[in-house]
């Protein structure tokens, strides 16, 4: 099996494979692992074959099956109603620049939510006792976050989660 053939078949995101549990047990479904560095440890590519991050795509896959808030579609609103998660959520994350001024910075999603997700966002500063950020307005395809006067320029990093 070469890096086509490992492409051609684990690039699928929209396709779904069964597997039979019995077929794991014995071992005759082997899927290459990959180390830390990204090198296939075992399969028949060549021993230790580099492939590169945008040749190979598995995808991931959550099971979220409960959440609380008080909405069933706004995931971000607080309360105490149990609600049980039926369609398959979406974790999108990113990284943005905000100005050094205190204002609002929007931030578009990559790709738009059906309901308004939940939204988690960190400040990367070596100032912490003195910079923060928050999170203003959540939108399907947007939030905003506020920050005061920042001593430069910083980056945000972020992760929505809905459906």
């Amino acid at each position: 099996m070469g890096l086509e053939d490992l492409n051609k078949n684990y690039n699928k995101p929209d396709e779904e494979e069964t597997i039979d549990p019995e077929r794991l047990e014995d071992g005759s479904v082997e899927y290459p692992k990959l180390n830390l560095s990204g090198r296939i440890q075992n399969s028949d590519i060549a021993d230790d074959a580099a492939i590169p991050a945008t040749k190979l795509s598995i995808p991931l896959k959550l099971e979220i099956t409960q959440r609380q808030g008080s909405s069933a579609t706004v995931w971000g609103n607080n309360g105490t109603t149990n609600y049980t998660v039926t369609t398959a959520p979406t974790i999108q994350v990113g990284s943005n620049s905000v100005a050094a001024t205190a204002g609002y910075t929007t931030i578009t999603y990559p790709t738009a939510f059906t309901g308004i997700p939940i939204v988690f966002v960190t400040l990367d500063s070596d100032q912490p006792a003195t910079e923060s950020i928050v999170v203003a307005t959540v939108l399907a395809t947007t939030f905003r976050i506020w920050h005061p006067i920042l001593a430069s320029g910083r980056k945000v990093s972020w992760m929505a989660i809905g459906i």
